[in-house]
Protein backbone atom coordinates (compact mmCIF):
# COMPACT_ATOMS: atom_id res chain seq x y z
CA UNK A 1 0.00 0.00 0.00
CA UNK A 2 0.99 3.96 -0.90
CA UNK A 3 2.29 6.00 1.98
CA UNK A 4 -0.21 8.07 1.82
CA UNK A 5 -3.32 5.62 1.52
CA UNK A 6 -2.51 4.82 5.01
CA UNK A 7 -4.90 5.41 7.89
CA UNK A 8 -4.18 8.95 9.32
CA UNK A 9 -3.07 7.31 12.35
CA UNK A 10 -0.45 5.41 11.10
CA UNK A 11 0.84 8.40 8.25
CA UNK A 12 1.33 10.48 11.08
CA UNK A 13 3.23 7.99 13.29
CA UNK A 14 4.92 7.20 10.18
CA UNK A 15 5.74 11.33 9.51
CA UNK A 16 6.76 12.24 13.73
CA UNK A 17 9.35 9.28 13.47
CA UNK A 18 10.59 10.95 10.26
CA UNK A 19 10.58 14.43 12.62
CA UNK A 20 12.25 13.34 15.06
CA UNK A 21 15.00 11.43 13.46
CA UNK A 22 16.38 14.68 11.69
CA UNK A 23 16.89 18.11 12.68
CA UNK A 24 15.09 21.33 12.80
CA UNK A 25 16.13 22.68 9.45
CA UNK A 26 16.09 19.03 7.47
CA UNK A 27 12.50 18.59 9.11
CA UNK A 28 11.24 21.20 7.73
CA UNK A 29 12.27 20.81 4.35
CA UNK A 30 10.04 17.79 4.56
CA UNK A 31 6.93 19.92 3.73
CA UNK A 32 8.75 20.15 0.31
CA UNK A 33 8.01 16.53 -1.02
CA UNK A 34 4.52 16.94 -1.78
CA UNK A 35 1.13 17.89 -0.70
CA UNK A 36 -0.29 15.67 1.67
CA UNK A 37 3.46 16.24 3.64
CA UNK A 38 3.06 19.65 3.63
CA UNK A 39 -1.15 19.49 4.61
CA UNK A 40 0.12 16.91 7.32
CA UNK A 41 3.36 18.19 8.77
CA UNK A 42 2.37 21.20 11.00
CA UNK A 43 -0.13 18.50 12.70
CA UNK A 44 2.09 16.34 13.30
CA UNK A 45 4.84 18.92 14.02
CA UNK A 46 3.79 20.19 17.55
CA UNK A 47 3.51 16.76 19.29
CA UNK A 48 7.59 16.19 18.66
CA UNK A 49 8.33 19.30 21.24
CA UNK A 50 11.21 19.80 19.08
CA UNK A 51 11.03 23.60 19.67
CA UNK A 52 11.95 22.97 23.20
CA UNK A 53 15.22 22.38 22.64
CA UNK A 54 17.75 25.24 23.65
CA UNK A 55 19.26 25.43 19.97
CA UNK A 56 15.99 26.34 18.69
CA UNK A 57 14.00 27.59 21.41
CA UNK A 58 15.17 31.37 21.43
CA UNK A 59 12.74 32.63 18.88
CA UNK A 60 12.62 36.13 19.66
CA UNK A 61 16.09 36.22 21.14
CA UNK A 62 18.33 35.45 17.93
CA UNK A 63 17.86 38.69 15.61
CA UNK A 64 16.84 41.94 15.59
CA UNK A 65 13.10 42.16 15.56
CA UNK A 66 12.51 44.23 12.41
CA UNK A 67 8.82 43.78 10.51
CA UNK A 68 9.91 41.28 7.71
CA UNK A 69 7.92 39.07 5.93
CA UNK A 70 6.98 36.07 6.82
CA UNK A 71 7.52 32.90 4.93
CA UNK A 72 5.86 30.88 7.46
CA UNK A 73 8.12 30.98 10.49
CA UNK A 74 5.71 33.05 12.20
CA UNK A 75 2.93 30.97 11.90
CA UNK A 76 4.56 27.95 12.74
CA UNK A 77 5.89 29.91 16.06
CA UNK A 78 2.27 30.83 16.85
CA UNK A 79 0.37 27.40 16.45
CA UNK A 80 3.85 25.26 18.56
CA UNK A 81 3.39 28.42 21.18
CA UNK A 82 -0.15 28.14 21.37
CA UNK A 83 -0.28 24.14 21.00
CA UNK A 84 2.31 24.10 24.48
CA UNK A 85 0.19 26.80 26.09
CA UNK A 86 -2.84 24.38 25.94
CA UNK A 87 -1.37 21.59 27.00
CA UNK A 88 -1.83 20.51 30.88
CA UNK A 89 0.76 20.98 33.76
CA UNK A 90 3.28 23.43 33.59
CA UNK A 91 6.36 23.28 31.51
CA UNK A 92 9.94 23.54 33.18
CA UNK A 93 11.14 27.35 34.16
CA UNK A 94 14.88 27.60 32.55
CA UNK A 95 15.43 31.64 34.35
CA UNK A 96 14.04 34.58 34.85
CA UNK A 97 14.24 36.80 31.59
CA UNK A 98 12.15 34.47 29.21
CA UNK A 99 14.82 33.27 27.15
CA UNK A 100 13.71 30.28 26.45
CA UNK A 101 10.27 28.79 25.26
CA UNK A 102 9.25 27.37 27.99
CA UNK A 103 9.59 30.89 30.11
CA UNK A 104 6.95 31.73 27.64
CA UNK A 105 4.62 29.17 27.52
CA UNK A 106 4.29 30.20 31.27
CA UNK A 107 4.48 33.66 31.00
CA UNK A 108 1.54 33.73 28.58
CA UNK A 109 -0.62 31.20 30.28
CA UNK A 110 -0.28 33.52 33.34
CA UNK A 111 -1.27 36.63 31.59
CA UNK A 112 -4.04 34.92 30.49
CA UNK A 113 -5.62 34.22 33.66
CA UNK A 114 -4.27 37.58 34.76
CA UNK A 115 -6.50 39.23 32.28
CA UNK A 116 -9.23 36.95 32.91
CA UNK A 117 -9.26 37.26 36.89
CA UNK A 118 -9.06 41.51 36.52
CA UNK A 119 -11.74 41.48 34.29
CA UNK A 120 -14.02 39.49 36.96
CA UNK A 121 -13.10 41.31 39.91
CA UNK A 122 -12.92 44.95 38.06
CA UNK A 123 -15.83 45.01 35.65
CA UNK A 124 -17.94 41.98 36.68
CA UNK A 125 -17.68 39.89 33.63
CA UNK A 126 -17.52 35.94 33.74
CA UNK A 127 -15.34 33.86 32.06
CA UNK A 128 -15.20 30.21 30.93
CA UNK A 129 -12.25 28.10 29.39
CA UNK A 130 -13.40 29.14 25.73
CA UNK A 131 -12.91 32.61 26.52
CA UNK A 132 -9.14 31.44 28.03
CA UNK A 133 -8.82 29.62 24.80
CA UNK A 134 -9.18 32.87 22.90
CA UNK A 135 -7.13 34.72 24.87
CA UNK A 136 -4.43 32.61 24.83
CA UNK A 137 -4.39 32.29 21.16
CA UNK A 138 -4.32 36.16 21.06
CA UNK A 139 -1.62 36.82 23.36
CA UNK A 140 0.58 33.81 21.38
CA UNK A 141 0.22 36.21 18.98
CA UNK A 142 1.27 39.15 20.53
CA UNK A 143 4.30 37.66 21.85
CA UNK A 144 5.06 36.75 17.62
CA UNK A 145 3.75 40.14 16.53
CA UNK A 146 5.83 42.42 18.71
CA UNK A 147 8.95 40.06 18.61
CA UNK A 148 8.91 41.19 14.88
CA UNK A 149 8.06 44.59 15.27
CA UNK A 150 10.93 46.97 15.48
CA UNK A 151 14.84 46.56 16.53
CA UNK A 152 15.90 46.17 20.32
CA UNK A 153 12.57 48.11 21.32
CA UNK A 154 12.66 46.58 25.12
CA UNK A 155 14.99 43.93 25.95
CA UNK A 156 16.98 44.72 28.30
CA UNK A 157 15.16 47.43 29.79
CA UNK A 158 13.31 45.31 31.87
CA UNK A 159 13.41 46.33 36.01
CA UNK A 160 13.95 43.44 38.18
CA UNK A 161 11.43 44.37 40.28
CA UNK A 162 8.79 43.64 37.26
CA UNK A 163 9.35 39.94 36.84
CA UNK A 164 6.70 37.89 37.09
CA UNK A 165 4.14 41.24 37.72
CA UNK A 166 1.18 40.20 36.71
CA UNK A 167 -0.71 43.24 36.58
CA UNK A 168 1.36 45.04 34.43
CA UNK A 169 1.23 41.52 32.24
CA UNK A 170 -2.66 42.14 32.22
CA UNK A 171 -1.93 45.59 30.86
CA UNK A 172 0.26 44.84 28.54
CA UNK A 173 -2.60 42.11 27.56
CA UNK A 174 -5.71 44.06 27.78
CA UNK A 175 -4.03 47.17 25.42
CA UNK A 176 -2.88 44.14 22.64
CA UNK A 177 -6.63 42.99 22.70
CA UNK A 178 -8.28 46.80 22.97
CA UNK A 179 -10.05 46.41 26.96
CA UNK A 180 -10.21 50.24 27.77
CA UNK A 181 -12.42 49.81 30.66
CA UNK A 182 -9.75 47.19 32.30
CA UNK A 183 -7.24 49.02 30.72
CA UNK A 184 -7.93 52.51 32.72
CA UNK A 185 -9.18 50.52 35.92
CA UNK A 186 -4.77 48.72 35.82
CA UNK A 187 -3.78 52.55 35.13
CA UNK A 188 -5.93 53.52 38.31
CA UNK A 189 -3.94 51.02 40.64
CA UNK A 190 -0.81 52.31 39.76
CA UNK A 191 0.52 49.72 37.12
CA UNK A 192 3.25 51.84 34.76
CA UNK A 193 2.62 51.95 31.44
CA UNK A 194 6.18 52.22 30.20
CA UNK A 195 7.50 48.95 32.36
CA UNK A 196 7.83 45.39 30.53
CA UNK A 197 8.39 42.40 32.18
CA UNK A 198 10.35 40.43 29.20
CA UNK A 199 7.18 38.79 27.73
CA UNK A 200 5.46 41.40 26.26
CA UNK A 201 6.95 44.98 25.08
CA UNK A 202 5.23 48.07 27.13
CA UNK A 203 1.59 48.76 27.39
CA UNK A 204 2.54 52.46 25.34
CA UNK A 205 4.48 50.37 22.52
CA UNK A 206 1.79 47.94 22.02
CA UNK A 207 -0.56 51.00 22.03
CA UNK A 208 1.14 52.77 19.50
CA UNK A 209 2.21 49.75 17.38
CA UNK A 210 -1.27 48.46 17.04
CA UNK A 211 -2.95 51.93 16.76
CA UNK A 212 -5.11 52.51 19.54
CA UNK A 213 -4.73 56.13 20.14
CA UNK A 214 -7.41 56.18 22.86
CA UNK A 215 -5.70 54.08 24.92
CA UNK A 216 -2.21 55.91 23.83
CA UNK A 217 -4.11 58.54 25.45
CA UNK A 218 -5.11 56.93 28.51
CA UNK A 219 -2.01 56.40 29.08
CA UNK A 220 -0.12 59.42 28.33
CA UNK A 221 -2.91 61.16 30.73
CA UNK A 222 -1.43 58.72 33.90
CA UNK A 223 1.90 59.91 33.47
CA UNK A 224 4.31 63.23 34.83
CA UNK A 225 5.37 66.31 33.63
CA UNK A 226 9.15 66.25 31.59
CA UNK A 227 11.06 67.20 35.06
CA UNK A 228 13.16 70.08 33.59
CA UNK A 229 17.23 69.20 33.42
CA UNK A 230 15.76 65.98 31.81
CA UNK A 231 15.04 68.30 28.65
CA UNK A 232 18.61 68.56 27.67
CA UNK A 233 20.30 65.34 28.92
CA UNK A 234 20.74 61.79 28.63
CA UNK A 235 19.23 60.26 31.43
CA UNK A 236 18.95 56.74 32.63
CA UNK A 237 15.93 54.15 32.78
CA UNK A 238 13.46 54.05 34.20
CA UNK A 239 11.58 57.26 31.80
CA UNK A 240 8.20 57.82 33.20
CA UNK A 241 7.09 60.61 31.27
CA UNK A 242 3.99 61.56 28.49
CA UNK A 243 6.50 61.65 26.00
CA UNK A 244 7.73 57.93 26.21
CA UNK A 245 10.66 56.74 23.58
CA UNK A 246 9.18 53.24 23.39
CA UNK A 247 5.42 54.40 22.32
CA UNK A 248 7.30 56.76 19.56
CA UNK A 249 9.08 53.71 18.29
CA UNK A 250 6.09 51.95 18.00
CA UNK A 251 4.54 54.40 15.70
CA UNK A 252 7.34 54.59 13.55
CA UNK A 253 7.22 51.33 13.03
CA UNK A 254 3.78 51.19 12.24
CA UNK A 255 4.30 53.79 9.46
CA UNK A 256 2.08 56.18 11.03
CA UNK A 257 2.36 60.15 11.10
CA UNK A 258 -0.90 60.66 13.21
CA UNK A 259 0.57 58.33 15.83
CA UNK A 260 4.75 59.76 15.77
CA UNK A 261 2.89 62.96 16.57
CA UNK A 262 0.52 61.91 19.28
CA UNK A 263 3.47 60.27 20.57
CA UNK A 264 5.76 63.59 20.44
CA UNK A 265 2.70 66.13 21.10
CA UNK A 266 0.40 64.51 24.05
CA UNK A 267 -2.76 66.54 24.48
CA UNK A 268 -2.23 66.22 27.91
CA UNK A 269 0.59 67.67 28.17
CA UNK A 270 1.16 71.29 29.48
CA UNK A 271 1.86 74.15 27.52
CA UNK A 272 4.01 76.91 27.98
CA UNK A 273 2.97 80.65 28.65
CA UNK A 274 5.43 82.46 26.74
CA UNK A 275 4.93 82.97 23.39
CA UNK A 276 3.21 82.90 20.47
CA UNK A 277 -0.04 80.55 20.51
CA UNK A 278 1.60 78.37 17.79
CA UNK A 279 4.72 78.14 18.95
CA UNK A 280 4.08 77.14 22.00
CA UNK A 281 2.51 74.19 20.65
CA UNK A 282 4.99 73.14 18.32
CA UNK A 283 7.14 72.71 21.44
CA UNK A 284 8.80 69.07 21.82
CA UNK A 285 10.15 68.64 25.30
CA UNK A 286 11.07 72.46 25.33
CA UNK A 287 12.83 72.14 21.67
CA UNK A 288 11.59 73.44 18.51
CA UNK A 289 10.58 71.51 15.59
CA UNK A 290 14.46 71.19 13.71
CA UNK A 291 16.15 72.28 16.35
CA UNK A 292 16.42 69.34 18.63
CA UNK A 293 19.89 69.47 19.77
CA UNK A 294 23.16 66.66 19.20
CA UNK A 295 23.52 64.31 22.00
CA UNK A 296 20.05 64.88 23.89
CA UNK A 297 17.49 62.56 24.82
CA UNK A 298 14.91 63.48 22.45
CA UNK A 299 17.34 62.83 20.26
CA UNK A 300 18.17 59.54 20.77
CA UNK A 301 14.69 58.83 20.85
CA UNK A 302 14.10 60.37 17.56
CA UNK A 303 16.60 58.77 15.85
CA UNK A 304 16.20 55.00 17.17
CA UNK A 305 12.74 55.71 15.60
CA UNK A 306 14.01 56.67 12.08
CA UNK A 307 15.71 53.52 12.52
CA UNK A 308 12.12 51.50 12.05
CA UNK A 309 10.09 53.85 9.99
CA UNK A 310 8.42 51.86 7.60
CA UNK A 311 6.90 54.50 5.35
CA UNK A 312 8.81 57.60 3.58
CA UNK A 313 7.04 60.24 5.29
CA UNK A 314 7.42 59.04 8.53
CA UNK A 315 11.47 58.87 8.39
CA UNK A 316 10.71 62.52 6.82
CA UNK A 317 8.92 64.00 9.28
CA UNK A 318 11.09 62.58 12.25
CA UNK A 319 14.22 63.66 10.21
CA UNK A 320 12.92 67.42 10.15
CA UNK A 321 12.60 67.29 13.57
CA UNK A 322 16.97 67.24 14.33
CA UNK A 323 19.05 69.90 13.98
CA UNK A 324 19.75 70.87 10.45
CA UNK A 325 23.13 70.23 9.06
CA UNK A 326 24.18 67.89 12.06
CA UNK A 327 27.31 68.54 13.68
CA UNK A 328 28.90 64.83 12.31
CA UNK A 329 27.54 62.50 9.19
CA UNK A 330 24.74 60.78 9.90
CA UNK A 331 24.34 57.10 9.18
CA UNK A 332 20.69 56.68 9.82
CA UNK A 333 19.52 56.85 6.18
CA UNK A 334 22.43 53.72 6.33
CA UNK A 335 20.96 51.94 9.28
CA UNK A 336 17.03 52.53 7.99
CA UNK A 337 18.03 51.10 4.38
CA UNK A 338 19.84 47.92 5.99
CA UNK A 339 16.43 47.31 8.38
CA UNK A 340 13.96 48.24 5.41
CA UNK A 341 15.96 45.90 2.86
CA UNK A 342 16.06 43.45 6.05
CA UNK A 343 12.43 44.00 5.91
CA UNK A 344 11.41 43.86 2.15
CA UNK A 345 9.81 47.44 2.20
CA UNK A 346 10.68 48.13 -1.00
CA UNK A 347 9.09 51.75 -0.61
CA UNK A 348 11.82 52.95 2.10
CA UNK A 349 14.37 51.28 -0.04
CA UNK A 350 13.42 52.88 -3.08
CA UNK A 351 13.02 56.73 -1.30
CA UNK A 352 16.42 56.61 -0.05
CA UNK A 353 18.09 55.46 -3.06
CA UNK A 354 16.08 58.31 -4.97
CA UNK A 355 16.66 60.91 -2.20
CA UNK A 356 20.43 59.94 -0.99
CA UNK A 357 21.98 58.53 -4.03
CA UNK A 358 24.32 60.50 -4.73
CA UNK A 359 25.84 59.72 -0.96
CA UNK A 360 25.64 55.57 -1.53
CA UNK A 361 28.72 54.33 -1.98
CA UNK A 362 28.69 51.18 -3.56
CA UNK A 363 29.98 49.24 -0.24
CA UNK A 364 26.43 50.37 1.27
CA UNK A 365 24.65 48.60 -1.99
CA UNK A 366 26.12 45.57 -0.98
CA UNK A 367 25.77 45.74 2.54
CA UNK A 368 21.76 46.46 1.82
CA UNK A 369 21.58 43.71 -0.98
CA UNK A 370 23.33 41.08 1.62
CA UNK A 371 20.62 41.72 3.85
CA UNK A 372 17.79 41.60 1.14
CA UNK A 373 19.40 38.09 -0.19
CA UNK A 374 19.46 36.39 3.28
CA UNK A 375 15.96 37.55 4.11
CA UNK A 376 15.17 36.27 0.34
CA UNK A 377 13.57 39.57 -0.54
CA UNK A 378 13.50 39.09 -4.54
CA UNK A 379 11.90 42.76 -5.20
CA UNK A 380 14.64 44.75 -3.39
CA UNK A 381 17.54 42.75 -4.47
CA UNK A 382 15.72 43.38 -7.94
CA UNK A 383 15.80 47.18 -7.21
CA UNK A 384 19.51 47.37 -5.58
CA UNK A 385 21.40 45.31 -8.66
CA UNK A 386 19.70 47.40 -11.01
CA UNK A 387 21.02 50.80 -8.67
CA UNK A 388 24.51 49.25 -9.21
CA UNK A 389 25.12 46.64 -6.48
CA UNK A 390 27.75 43.97 -6.40
CA UNK A 391 26.42 40.76 -6.27
CA UNK A 392 30.01 39.56 -6.53
CA UNK A 393 31.27 41.75 -3.25
CA UNK A 394 32.93 40.60 -0.11
CA UNK A 395 30.86 41.16 2.87
CA UNK A 396 32.57 42.38 6.46
CA UNK A 397 31.74 38.94 7.98
CA UNK A 398 33.33 37.10 5.68
CA UNK A 399 30.41 35.64 3.59
CA UNK A 400 30.27 36.38 0.43
CA UNK A 401 26.52 36.98 -1.96
CA UNK A 402 26.49 33.55 -3.10
CA UNK A 403 26.68 31.83 -0.06
CA UNK A 404 24.07 33.73 1.43
CA UNK A 405 21.61 33.34 -1.47
CA UNK A 406 22.57 29.69 -0.71
CA UNK A 407 21.50 29.15 2.55
CA UNK A 408 18.52 30.83 1.88
CA UNK A 409 17.45 28.15 0.14
CA UNK A 410 15.65 29.77 -2.77
CA UNK A 411 16.17 28.41 -6.42
CA UNK A 412 14.63 31.84 -7.55
CA UNK A 413 16.89 33.66 -6.02
CA UNK A 414 20.05 32.29 -6.96
CA UNK A 415 19.01 32.01 -10.44
CA UNK A 416 18.34 35.75 -10.34
CA UNK A 417 21.49 36.04 -9.24
CA UNK A 418 23.31 34.06 -11.80
CA UNK A 419 21.16 36.07 -14.28
CA UNK A 420 23.12 39.37 -12.48
CA UNK A 421 26.65 37.41 -13.20
CA UNK A 422 27.42 36.17 -9.59
CA UNK A 423 30.45 33.69 -10.00
CA UNK A 424 31.96 31.55 -7.53
CA UNK A 425 35.41 34.07 -6.03
CA UNK A 426 39.08 32.99 -6.61
CA UNK A 427 40.68 31.36 -3.55
CA UNK A 428 42.92 34.39 -4.18
CA UNK A 429 40.55 36.88 -2.98
CA UNK A 430 39.34 34.71 0.01
CA UNK A 431 39.61 33.73 3.09
CA UNK A 432 42.68 30.33 3.11
CA UNK A 433 39.99 28.32 4.93
CA UNK A 434 36.71 29.16 2.26
CA UNK A 435 38.44 28.89 -0.71
CA UNK A 436 35.98 29.03 -4.04
CA UNK A 437 32.68 29.62 -1.76
CA UNK A 438 33.03 26.35 0.14
CA UNK A 439 30.37 28.14 2.54
CA UNK A 440 27.62 28.09 -0.64
CA UNK A 441 28.24 24.61 -1.14
CA UNK A 442 27.96 23.43 2.43
CA UNK A 443 24.67 25.62 3.22
CA UNK A 444 23.44 23.73 0.57
CA UNK A 445 24.15 20.48 1.18
CA UNK A 446 23.10 21.24 5.09
CA UNK A 447 19.43 22.29 3.53
CA UNK A 448 19.47 18.93 1.10
CA UNK A 449 18.58 21.01 -1.47
CA UNK A 450 19.96 19.12 -4.73
CA UNK A 451 19.09 22.01 -7.61
CA UNK A 452 21.50 24.35 -5.78
CA UNK A 453 24.05 22.19 -4.93
CA UNK A 454 24.05 20.71 -8.81
CA UNK A 455 24.15 24.61 -9.91
CA UNK A 456 27.05 25.09 -7.48
CA UNK A 457 29.06 22.31 -8.50
CA UNK A 458 28.43 23.25 -12.10
CA UNK A 459 29.90 26.93 -10.61
CA UNK A 460 32.91 25.42 -9.76
CA UNK A 461 32.26 25.57 -5.87
CA UNK A 462 35.09 24.43 -3.83
CA UNK A 463 37.91 22.57 -4.70
CA UNK A 464 38.92 19.27 -4.91
CA UNK A 465 39.93 18.79 -1.07
CA UNK A 466 37.21 20.95 0.23
CA UNK A 467 34.80 19.18 -1.70
CA UNK A 468 35.71 16.13 0.26
CA UNK A 469 35.26 17.84 3.67
CA UNK A 470 31.73 18.51 2.38
CA UNK A 471 31.42 14.77 1.39
CA UNK A 472 32.26 13.95 4.46
CA UNK A 473 30.14 16.20 6.67
CA UNK A 474 27.36 14.80 4.76
CA UNK A 475 28.30 11.49 5.52
CA UNK A 476 28.51 12.56 9.55
CA UNK A 477 25.02 14.28 9.48
CA UNK A 478 23.30 11.17 7.54
CA UNK A 479 22.24 13.21 4.71
CA UNK A 480 22.05 10.03 2.10
CA UNK A 481 20.55 12.07 -0.33
CA UNK A 482 23.46 14.40 -0.72
CA UNK A 483 25.91 11.73 -0.09
CA UNK A 484 24.68 9.80 -3.65
CA UNK A 485 24.80 13.39 -5.08
CA UNK A 486 27.99 14.30 -4.49
CA UNK A 487 29.37 10.68 -5.37
CA UNK A 488 27.52 10.91 -8.48
CA UNK A 489 29.45 13.83 -9.05
CA UNK A 490 32.47 11.70 -8.43
CA UNK A 491 33.37 13.52 -5.62
CA UNK A 492 35.15 11.40 -3.02
CA UNK A 493 36.31 8.85 -5.96
CA UNK A 494 39.95 11.13 -6.78
CA UNK A 495 38.64 13.66 -9.18
CA UNK A 496 36.84 16.20 -7.57
CA UNK A 497 33.91 16.35 -10.07
CA UNK A 498 33.57 19.45 -11.29
CA UNK A 499 34.49 22.05 -13.76
CA UNK A 500 37.63 22.72 -11.75
CA UNK A 501 40.55 23.04 -13.64
CA UNK A 502 43.09 20.46 -12.72
CA UNK A 503 46.08 22.20 -13.03
CA UNK A 504 44.79 25.02 -10.41
CA UNK A 505 42.98 23.41 -7.59
CA UNK A 506 44.37 25.60 -4.63
CA UNK A 507 44.06 28.63 -7.17
CA UNK A 508 40.41 27.36 -8.20
CA UNK A 509 40.72 28.38 -11.98
CA UNK A 510 36.99 27.37 -13.58
CA UNK A 511 37.34 26.68 -17.56
CA UNK A 512 35.48 29.23 -19.53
Amino acid sequence: MHILHLPIEVFDFIMHHCIISRTLPRALRLKLVCKSFRASFNRVFLHTNMLDDKKWSKPFRDSERQTRKDHGAATLWHDYLLFRCRQNGETTTCSPDFSYLANWVNGIRNAADALLRNRQEQLGLQHNEADRDEVIDKLCWLAIDCSRSGEEVWYGQCRSSDWGNLGLRALSAATYLGYAPLVRQLLAQGHDPTANDYLFPSPMYIASRTGQADLLLLMQESLHELDGDALHYQVAWPWRYKIEPESLTGAAARGDLEMVQLCLYPPSRSIPEEGTSEKRQSLIMGHKPGSVPPLSYLEGCITRAMIVARSPEVYEYLNSLLSSPPETPSNLPLENLKVMARAGNLAMVRHHLDNDLKSWDEPTLNMALAEAVRSCNIEVVDLLLERGADPNAWQDSGHTILSEAARTGSMVMMRRLVDAGIKVRDSREAQAAFPRDIRALRHAVKLEHAAIVELLLDMGAGTRRTRLFVLRMAEKLGLESMVGLLRSRRIGSGTGGGRVDEAGEDEGKVEG
